[in-house]
């Protein structure tokens, strides 16, 4: 097997009971027993190449694995080798079961850039319009200033609709008074 091949792991390993009873040493050795196995096909290989891996006796390597098989995280299988607990439950081959993955990876990531580009090109010909007024859904710059307003002319709705002449005010003494200083 070609090395740097990834394994899944869960982020609820941390709360894994089983794993949580090991020592640090034993949850070392599971760890590494995992990333041995999945070199090679999801079976741990003899124990001489384990302990190669593992740097440690063959004698340790076996104990080890005894120690895992003990808590239930590594299982005997009937020819006699080890596979981790329910590894192709969680190491499913989806990349080489699925010859079209690729395929459609690619096909996924090209238009991803082509959105990305599109984005871009469509940033770029709305600069300008950006910096000076309308963007493109028709709301206004914040920053745009508002137009200079007659204070003469405000009249209230309320007004109106009471049948009051344009002009007439009706609302507060201090506010008209403050109306008739800004108009002077």
């Amino acid at each position: 097997m070609k090395p740097g091949r990834w394994w899944r792991a869960q982020n609820a390993c941390v709360d894994n009971a089983k794993l949580i009873k090991l020592n640090d040493r034993a949850h070392r050795n599971w760890f590494n027993l995992n990333c041995v196995a999945n070199e090679h096909g999801g079976v741990l290989p003899d124990l001489g190449t384990i302990a190669i891996k593992l740097r440690i006796s063959e004698a340790r390597t076996a104990a080890a694995i005894a120690e895992l098989v003990a808590a239930k995280l590594f299982d005997q299988r009937e020819d006699g080798s080890f596979v981790p607990h329910d590894w192709n439950q969680w190491q499913y081959k989806t990349d080489a079961a699925d010859a079209t993955n690729a395929e459609r990876q690619k096909k996924h990531r090209e238009k991803q850039r082509a959105e990305l580009r599109q984005l871009k090109a469509l940033r770029d010909s709305n600069s300008s319009a950006l910096r000076n007024g309308a963007l493109r859904n028709g709301v206004t710059d914040v920053t745009a200033k508002r137009p200079d307003t007659d204070t003469d002319n405000i009249t209230t709705t309320v007004s109106v609709e009471r049948g009051l002449s344009e002009g007439e005010y009706v609302g507060s003494p201090a506010f008209k008074n403050s109306l008739r200083r800004m108009g002077q």
